[in-house]
């Protein structure tokens, strides 16, 4: 595949010859080396160009698509096509395969363009419609609903394959998740960015450690404005990272569409594929995000202080770059003491479990008995294939919520469970351990809600201590520790306050 991006010289002399032919016709695009830098901030590494003002011979290109095989390209009704406004098709060697109108009647036409590689669907908007149509040539333009409250264009889109929803944002406006069907709005989150592009990231978000998939966002932020931020769909917020994209010519370049890509693109990567819009000429850039061969698990432990006899909820997540699904024996190995040592197993509970392509996370709980004694506990999940191992291991401390009491239950359980399982149907707060302590204890508590909790210590006298947490928590289940290395031994207490929910309980300090 013929890569890199024209020199200076020969970006002009194909813009002239451009110019002097229908857009429809396909251009003879030369390529030269590449000579371009690493991205040192979260070393996303240049992987192609492709120079589509001079393939199209429109000067004004807005929105990129991926489908698998070709870019498509919305163009905004300049030369050559004066107030018509286009949609190119291009291969991987950025020549012109197919044109046509976009059958859109506004001055720009569509912005940026997202894709549903499942139905094989293209979604473009103006400021006046949202649409669906297949990617082909000429276009059968299905008419959508836009977000309730939104202002046209989409000019930013990405798809959401799981749920079907559309993401948006015009500009400064809100960030917008929507079911196109109906036009409900189902997150609407505030905007600091003058956004221009969107991709859904369903495969590289754990480069970042995050464990769902997640949303960038394109901006002409920056010098060159180029800003590429990484936006958190459950949070509804930006989480920080960011990185910037290249400009090949100067630092005039400005940021269109963008869109994502899983292996088709380059074999074993995750891309992202953007639009500069620049002088002299619009421009098509492509980015490694992250690695999808081999294979990794990872754990995440939900609970890491829970009552013995009770449902200790974890998530594994597994992430399998072989480019299609594998068939493993994943193994539950439970331990007496932390860090999964040999020799301290208690038992194995095996399932057979399908490793889907791309990242996927499982939640599910395990069950130490109730007659087991409090302590710690780890528990080892892993499977192997082709030769080689896969674990991840996680930490637990069991303590006593109540006695123990003849009849109670004496089987080890490893089972998967659903999402909404996973979620705490009471407030609680747990004795801390150990009890007594020495340096330091662990306090754990559940959240049935999300709201303000406070978490606070107290000497016997009733004065407060120290206060742990202070703020706003998501319902889940919760584990602080407490170490004041100026404490006296003595009786403590602690006061977990959420929402209507309060309770105190006491521990005892020796020194």
């Amino acid at each position: 595949m013929k890569k890199g991006i024209l020199a200076l010289a020969v970006v002009l002399l194909f813009s002239a010859a451009a110019m002097a032919s229908e857009a429809s016709s396909p251009a003879d695009v030369v390529s030269g080396p590449q000579g371009f830098p690493v991205i040192t901030s979260f070393d996303q590494t240049f992987l192609d160009s492709c120079p589509a003002e001079v393939s199209t011979g429109d000067n004004q290109l807005l929105g990129v698509e991926f489908d698998g095989t070709h870019y498509w390209v919305s163009g905004g009704g300049h030369y050559p096509h004066y107030g018509i406004n286009w949609i190119y098709k291009l291969d991987r060697d950025c020549h012109l395969v197919d044109g046509c109108e976009q059958g859109t009647v506004s001055l720009w036409g569509m912005r940026d363009l997202a894709y549903n590689n499942a139905a094989q669907l293209l979604y473009g908007s103006d400021d006046r419609g949202l649409w669906s149509f297949p990617n082909s040539c000429p276009l059968n333009k299905t008419a959508l609903i836009p977000p309730t409250g939104f202002t046209l264009p989409c000019r930013a889109l990405a798809y959401d394959p799981v749920t079907g929803h559309l993401w948006t944002a015009n500009f400064s406006s809100d960030i917008v998740e929507f079911d196109p069907a109906t036009g409900q709005v189902f997150c609407r989150a505030s905007n600091s960015y003058g956004v221009f592009g969107m991709a859904w990231d369903n495969k590289c978000y754990f480069k970042w450690g995050y464990d769902h998939p997640m949303l960038w966002v394109f901006s002409q932020d920056g010098t060159p404005g180029l800003l590429f931020s990484l936006f958190d769909p459950v949070a509804g917020a930006y989480t920080g990272d960011t990185w910037v994209g290249i400009d090949p010519i100067g630092t005039d370049d400005y940021a269109g569409g963008c869109a994502t890509d899983w292996g088709l693109y380059e074999p074993g990567v995750g891309a992202m594929i953007s639009l500069n819009q620049g002088d002299p000429m619009d421009i098509i850039m492509s980015y490694t995000l992250c690695s999808l061969a081999g294979l990794s698990i990872s754990c995440n432990n939900l609970t890491p202080i829970f009552c013995r006899g009770k449902n200790v909820y974890f998530q594994v997540t597994t992430r399998n770059g072989t480019g299609g699904a594998i068939n493993v024996t994943m193994a539950f190995t439970g331990y007496a003491g932390y860090e999964c040592e040999a020799g301290n197993e208690l038992v194995v509970i095996s399932r057979a479990k399908t490793v889907p392509d791309g990242s996927d996370t499982k939640d599910y709980f395990f069950q130490v008995p109730n007659a087991a004694s409090p302590g710690p506990y780890s528990a080892k999940v892993s499977f192997s294939h082709g030769g080689a191992s896969f674990e991840c291991c996680m930490n637990f401390t069991c303590v006593q919520c109540q006695p123990w009491r003849a009849g109670d239950n004496t089987e080890w359980v490893w089972e998967e469970v659903s999402r909404a399982e996973v979620v705490p149907t009471t407030t609680t707060l747990a004795q801390n351990h150990p009890n007594p302590f020495n340096a330091e204890t662990s306090i754990g508590y559940t959240l049935a809600d999300a709201g303000n909790v406070n978490l606070s210590v107290y000497d016997i006298s009733g004065r407060l201590v120290e206060t742990l947490v202070d703020g706003q928590q998501e319902a889940g289940y919760r584990s602080v520790t407490w170490e004041d290395s100026e404490a006296a031994s003595g009786v403590y207490f602690y006061k977990l306050t959420a929402g209507d929910f309060t309770e105190v309980k006491r521990m005892t300090l020796l020194r």
